[in-house]
């Protein structure tokens, strides 16, 4: 029962959840061009971060207004202590940094820290309505107890722009670093501590922050004779936004996006079913004109997967049973074949202790698991029957083939779990990554012993009502004729003729056998189509990385990836296209990035090959001038580290 709850409660996903040893550190200096940021920015927080243990490489990139520094750690370095020694160095640094520097940000790289789905809010409103909409639905899904981040693309931040005269500046003799004195010594948190009489002790609040635009009009800002003079007698004010730093789309439609990401280690087919629950609760009073469509949903395609996968497991074991049933007899199908989910659920059992997922690499390794972990209960069956058809009791029969049996059994399974060890100090991050691979083989196994040597025999003892007669075969090579040889038919025949070949000329076996090796080596050199790691999959996403001159507006950038999204409107087998025109170029992309373009393809039993419609897709954005795109499909296996 355990074991059966483990595994409906098991967290699931297509990949393991691995750590990868990467910290991001970002910072921000409005202004500040990319070669002061270099001089004065990346420099200081280099040479600290090269103290640190366990550094492998550092990447450092400076943009207009803000710098980007990504640390690769060796594997066997732990990440948290890592995270902690950055934060130190990063300290240590701040005093040489210029004066207006903001904080460093830093960040850990999880693969589980990406975003699980996009949810795009589209329609004819007004913008400050659908950013309200965006913040409130950003507040419910970060209160599903799965969810990390929901972070808002596409959204433009309120601000209160300040338009001066210089006329009226000179005519009062004012200023302009007196004005922004003014705004920054007026919008400022003050804490004021308490005040204690002796007869009470009472909280001071001193409100210091704006909180709304008259404030700022009305703040003063010098005297004149008996006038005083405030910021809306020099300068006039009203609400806008910023100017935008991205700029996102939908299917060719301005939208706002939430990219949603989940805890690590948290149940993600679930989550992705709560957020789905929560965003259909919040929109249901919304505007009817206002649209919500979900894109990238990680959960279909680990459904599939998964899904699959749980069908090959049972058509597995179905498939043991047959050829069990067929060779050993019904009863003892039954007592083998229960060994099966009975050590699979074991081993999910130990898994889920153990804080692990139910993904990809655990359930190829229970389907590889399957043949092996019967060995153990077809050998404890089979000399059970035997000692039953000598007229043993049943009790004592199977009592007997668990205790002469336990060591060649231990021994077996000991030999084969020492092939996988070796797997668990599996360095780097592919080590991270296949490490699910001897955890599973290793429990499942452990369990089959559990099953073989205790389970087996007590069932056995209890239902078993076998009494099959012994059949001994004994063949003498020696004593059988040519003629003999000859005249056996079948299956049997080739192999006894084969077999009296072989001992009367072992040279030429040997022979054989080292020829035909050598054969099948320089045939596969010779017609061989080399080695990967991970097989080519069909992917379910890709993107899109535009490049073009680095000295573009936003706006400018945002035309041509238009221009990009109308080539893409004739491709077909695309699900959704998510747009996003940046002005930074973003981590993972590469230098002169000025969008990015998110592919969804249909499913794959209802489109051409990846490959075709990328190949289109390849030659229509070509026709574009002056841009440079790089195309990247999904690809299956973790996203970095050496094969």
């Amino acid at each position: 029962m355990c074991g059966f709850y483990s595994f409906l409660s098991i967290s699931r996903e297509l990949n393991p959840d691995i750590t990868i040893p990467f910290i991001s550190i970002s910072t921000k200096h409005e202004g500040i061009s990319p070669k002061d940021a270099d001089q004065l920015i990346i420099a200081p927080l280099e040479k600290e971060f090269r103290s640190i243990e366990g550094v492998k490489e550092i990447t450092s990139t400076s943009f207009q207004g803000k710098t980007s520094t990504l640390i690769e750690f060796e594997s066997n370095i732990s990440i948290d202590d890592a995270i902690i020694d950055v934060r130190e160095q990063s300290k240590n640094a701040e005093t040489e940094l210029p004066h207006d520097t903001e904080q460093p940000i830093i960040k850990e790289i999880n693969l589980a820290l990406f975003p699980i789905i996009l949810i795009n809010l589209t329609g004819d409103i007004h913008p400050s309505r659908l950013y309200r909409y965006a913040d409130d639905l950003k507040k419910q899904i970060e209160s599903i107890p799965g969810i990390l981040t929901a972070n808002i693309r596409g959204k433009r931040d309120h601000v209160t722009e300040i338009i001066i005269d210089p006329d009226l500046m000179n005519s009062y003799n004012l200023s302009h670093q007196e004005l922004l004195n003014t705004f920054g010594n007026n919008n400022r948190l003050i804490a004021s501590g308490v005040l204690d009489n002796g007869t009470g002790r009472f909280p001071i609040n001193v409100p210091g922050l704006f909180t709304n635009p008259q404030q700022i009009y009305d703040l003063p800002l010098r005297t004149n004779g008996d006038k005083l003079i405030r910021v809306k007698d020099v300068a006039v004010g009203h609400t806008t936004f910023k100017d935008p730093r991205n700029i996102t789309r939908f299917n060719g439609r301005s939208t706002v996006t939430l990219e949603v990401s989940k805890r690590i280690g948290a149940n993600l087919i679930s989550t992705l079913d709560e957020i789905k629950s929560v965003t259909s609760i919040t929109t249901h009073s919304w505007p009817k004109n206002l649209q919500v469509r979900f894109a990238n949903d990680q959960s279909k395609p680990i459904q599939s997967s998964l899904s699959d996968l749980q069908n090959n497991v049972i058509i597995s074991t179905l498939l043991v049973m047959i050829v069990i049933l067929c060779t050993l007899g019904i009863r003892s199908a039954l007592l083998v074949g229960a060994a099966i989910p009975c050590s699979f659920l074991m081993a999910i059992l130990c898994l889920n202790m153990m804080d692990y997922t139910l993904n990809m690499v655990v359930l190829f390794s229970l389907i590889l698991a399957v043949g092996m972990l019967v060995d153990g209960a077809i050998v404890v069956t089979e000399y059970a029957d035997r000692r039953i058809s000598e007229g043993a009791p049943r009790r004592l029969a199977f009592s007997e083939a668990a205790k002469r049996m336990a060591w060649p059994i231990i021994a077996s399974t000991a030999t084969t779990l020492a092939v996988f060890t070796p797997l668990i100090f599996w360095p780097g991050m592919m080590g991270e990554f296949m490490k699910y691979l001897p955890i599973t083989l290793f429990a499942t196994l452990t369990a089959s012993l559990f099953i073989a040597l205790i389970a087996i025999p007590v069932l056995g003892s209890l239902f078993s009502t076998h009494k099959a007669p012994q059949i001994q075969v004994a063949v003498k090579i020696e004593q059988l004729d040519n003629s003999e040889l000859l005249s056996t038919e079948g299956l049997s025949g080739s192999y006894l003729r084969a077999l009296h070949y072989a001992i009367h000329h072992p040279r030429r076996l040997i022979l054989a056998i080292f020829s035909s090796l050598v054969i099948i080596i320089l045939s596969y050199r010779e017609f061989g189509h080399g080695v990967e790691f991970f097989p080519k999959v069909e992917p379910q996403h890709a993107i899109i990385y535009l490049r073009a001159r680095d000295d573009l507006s936003i706006h400018e950038r945002d035309d041509i990836i238009r221009l990009a999204e109308q080539k893409l409107s004739t491709a077909k087998g695309l699900l959704s296209v998510y747009s996003k025109a940046v002005t930074a170029t973003p981590p993972s992309a590469p230098q002169d990035t000025i969008g990015v373009i998110q592919l969804e393809f249909k499913n794959w039993q209802q489109r051409l090959p990846a490959n075709l419609i990328l190949a289109d897709i390849r030659e229509s954005l070509s026709s574009i001038a002056g841009l440079k795109f790089e195309i990247q499909a999904q690809k299956a296996g973790p996203s970095g580290g050496r094969p």
